[in-house]
This record gives structure tokens, C-alpha cells and sequence, in this order.
């Protein structure tokens, strides 16, 4: 009934990045552990006993020995097509050598010293996790990188082109069909969209290979393709006039705007929005953010920025981030378009509180707090056999340091010693925060 299940037990190392099932990132401060279990899912344990699922297999990066590591079953594939079927937990060391990986149905992995889109807005190494939904949308996913797009991409590498929507993979003249690998419920299609005698066509490397379009029109008549977003989520394509030409009777005209979100990057208690706006013509009358979640927020972007920091939002929510435009056709009507969206999480108030050393009658500690959620006060008390002993108010410019907030109890001998923060209050509030260590003499 369990054959085939990953039985070992991994010790997975502080300072590791990886994100859970739903595609919630993850940062270990601490030591965790980590085993599959019955339903083939691994599920992550840390010394605080928080317990994660991260599904059926796992890529988690650590910064400090700049290696990634491969857990479950991963198929490899080679320039020549060939698949190797890999298991258990697999080590990648040399990002200098360009590999892809499919994890499951409609989900890959490529590690590299060089990751980029073809329009180059895209730029990251080591590795992306691309997950791809049955419309071609992708989410691409690394420790720098979180951003979902709704538009065709090409990703790039030295040694490979990966088209994403049609699932192939491009070494030089070799085209590989991905889908027929473990197989693919991947709708997408592509369209070509045809309106008083106008042929859209798309250009560049592979088959859907660039979001970039050019339009082939009537003789001095030239045309620009916009797509936007409806409220139910279906792509509207919109044929807007532009500027008449006179030469030849043929003519190609590339857009040269767009908007994209390139990532979000997360605090306990703010969303940091990289995004990239071309508008040499300045044909947008305004970009801006949506913020959806126990808050709503709309901000206006500056076109000439690459990045915006939302602020006092809840630690461990997910926020709804869209990317929008406004702008003006032909007739003075505006068009909204919706660009880009994706869901971000803000992480948990990061806190850390450890027995550093126990005598016969004191014991020693260290607090540390969480910088980007400061609290306004905090105590720490102290449990010897259940009975509180002793508390004092935390200084809370010294937890928040580097070094964390360092001292020491007196107490008298018992068999379960608990230190606990208690009567924490942000903003003028009190909030909960299950924060403690404990040590037993046997």
C-alpha cells in the first residue's frame, strides 16, 4: 500500500528557502525535519511543532551553501530528449550547467547561471519554479522571485529556449514535446485573431514565443493589439488605431508599452512590488496597485520607479496584487486593462526564543524579535513546574537587534522550567504570540 513512498527522515538546515503546497513561501530560521508520509505528500516539522505539507516533491534552496536540493519524484530531461527518472533526495551544486526538470503535471524546474524571458524582463539564476495552469497562465517561483503572468512567455537560458504555454523545450534545432512526458492536461491554444482582413503575428524563437506583437494590416492603416482582463478573468482582445503610414503597402508596427509585475518580496508585515513600465509614448494616463485582503488599497505607481513597498499589512495573510493601467483610445474612452495578478503571502512575526544554558539555580536565555513587526511592549515570565516564578518587560529595542535580547532567571530547582512571551501588544493592541522554550531536569 506504501511501496514507492520516501521513507527517510531529512534533517533540513536553517537558513533554507522552499515554499509548502500552495505555493506559500517558506525561510527555516531554525533546524527543521522533514519525511512523506501515507499520502505521498512530504510534510515539514520544525522545533516549534508549526508542521507544513509541501506536496509531492520538494526544491529547497540554502543560501549559505548555495545548493539546491530535489526531494520526491523529478524527471531530468537531456538535450537528446532522454529522461531520467529521478528519486529521493538529489543535490545541485553547479548552476553553471543548465538542466530542466519536470516535478508533475504542468509544473518544471530549471536551474542556471542565467534565467531570463525574451523580452528580458525577467532576470534571475540559480533556479525557477514555473507552474502552469490549464489556460497557460504561469507562476514562476524562486527565493528572489514571485510573480504570476497572463501572458505567453519564453524563457531562456545559455543552452535551452523554453516555451511555457506549449510546454516545448528548445535546444538549437531540437524541438522536445514536454506534455509527452508523465503527460499534460494543458489547454492552451493558441489564437490567431482576424478582423477586417488584419493577420496578428507573433515573433520570435520557438512556437508562442514572445508577447511582443506585430500587426500586418491594409495600406496606410496600422493597428495595435491590446489584451485585457474582465471581471470574470477572460482575456478581451481590443483592436485600437494608431498613426496612418505612407509607405509601403504592407507595414509591421511592434508595440513598444507594456506593463509587467516581475515579483513580490515578503516581511511580516509588508509586500515590496517589483514591477517594470515601458511607455516611451506615454500613452498610460495613470498604473497602479490593487491591495486585496483584510485591507484594500489603490496606488498609483511613478512610471519612472521599478518597485513599491506596501506597508502595516498583517503578518501570515494573503494580499491579492493587481497590476492595472489606465489609458485613452482614438475616441477619448479610457481602457482599463488588467496586467498582471498573483497572491502573496506576508510571512509569520518571526521570534525566537532559546534556553542558552541552565545551572542549579539560574537559567539563561535569548530573545529575538521580529524588525519588521515591532512590537510596542512585550513581558517574558518564567514556569518552573507550572507555577510562574517571575516576569519581566522585554526590551524591545535590544530583541530586535542582531544579537537579540541576552539574560538570565534566578529559580529554584524544578523539574519542567518554561520561559513564555506574554502581554504582547502591537499598535496599541493585544495580539497573540506563541512564543516559548522549555527545558526539563531528569
Amino acid at each position: 500500500m506504501f511501496f514507492g513512498i520516501d521513507k527517510q527522515i531529512y534533517e533540513i538546515e536553517p537558513q533554507t528557502f522552499l515554499y509548502d503546497a500552495e505555493y506559500n513561501p517558506i525561510k527555516l530560521e531554525e533546524q527543521a525535519t522533514m519525511q512523506a508520509k501515507w499520502d505521498g505528500n512530504y510534510y515539514l516539522k520544525t522545533q516549534q511543532k508549526e508542521s507544513y505539507n509541501l506536496g509531492k516533491y520538494v526544491v529547497a534552496y540554502q543560501s549559505i551553501y548555495n545548493q539546491l536540493d530535489l526531494y520526491g519524484k523529478i524527471y531530468q530531461i537531456g538535450s537528446d530528449g532522454e529522461v531520467t527518472k529521478l528519486t529521493g533526495n538529489n543535490k545541485i551544486t553547479d548552476f553553471a550547467q543548465d538542466n530542466i526538470y519536470k516535478l508533475a503535471d504542468r509544473q518544471y524546474l530549471i536551474t542556471s547561471n542565467r534565467i531570463a524571458n525574451d523580452t528580458g524582463k525577467l532576470n534571475t539564476s540559480k533556479y525557477i519554479i514555473i507552474i502552469i495552469d490549464k489556460a497557460g497562465n504561469t507562476l514562476l517561483l524562486n527565493h528572489e522571485v514571485n510573480s504570476k503572468t497572463i501572458k505567453p512567455m519564453i524563457i531562456q537560458t545559455p543552452s535551452f529556449t523554453f516555451d511555457i504555454a506549449n510546454e516545448k523545450l528548445i535546444y538549437g534545432d531540437r524541438e522536445i514535446d514536454l506534455k509527452k512526458i508523465i503527460g499534460s492536461t494543458n489547454e492552451y491554444q493558441e489564437k490567431e485573431d482576424v478582423q477586417n482582413s488584419t493577420e496578428v503575428a507573433i515573433e520570435g524563437k520557438g512556437t508562442n514565443a514572445s508577447t511582443e506583437t506585430q500587426v500586418q494590416t491594409q495600406p496606410n492603416v496600422q493597428n495595435s493589439q491590446s489584451t485585457q482582463i474582465n471581471n470574470n478573468n477572460q482575456q478581451i482582445t481590443s483592436i485600437n488605431g494608431g498613426a496612418s503610414s505612407d509607405t509601403e503597402s504592407t507595414d509591421k508596427v511592434s508595440l513598444s508599452k507594456s506593463v509587467t509585475l516581475l515579483g513580490i518580496t515578503t516581511t511580516s508585515s509588508s509586500l515590496t512590488v517589483k514591477y517594470d513600465i515601458q511607455d516611451p509614448e506615454s500613452k498610460y494616463q495613470v498604473v497602479y496597485l490593487e491591495i486585496d485582503g483584510d485591507i484594500s488599497k489603490t496606488i498609483a505607481l511613478d512610471k519612472s520607479n521599478t518597485s513599491y513597498t506596501v506597508s502595516g499589512l498583517t503578518p501570515n495573510t494573503n494580499y491579492k496584487v493587481t497590476l492595472a493601467s489606465k489609458e485613452l483610445d482614438d475616441d477619448g474612452a479610457t481602457i482599463q486593462n488588467i496586467d498582471d495578478i498573483m497572491i502573496a503571502r506576508t510571512n509569520k512575526v518571526n521570534t525566537n526564543l532559546t534556553i542558552t544554558k541552565v545551572t542549579t539555580n539560574k537559567i539563561y536565555y535569548n530573545l529575538k524579535l521580529d524588525s519588521n513587526y515591532v512590537f510596542d511592549q512585550a513581558q517574558l515570565s518564567l514556569y518552573v513546574d507550572g507555577v510562574k516564578q517571575k516576569t519581566v518587560d522585554v526590551n524591545i529595542t535590544s530583541a530586535v537587534g542582531q544579537s537579540g535580547l541576552s539574560g538570565n532567571f534566578d529559580y529554584i530547582y524544578g523539574n519542567e522550567v518554561i520561559l513564555k512571551l506574554e502581554n504582547v501588544k502591537y499598535n496599541g493592541k493585544a495580539i497573540n504570540i506563541d512564543t516559548s522554550a522549555k527545558f526539563k531536569n531528569y
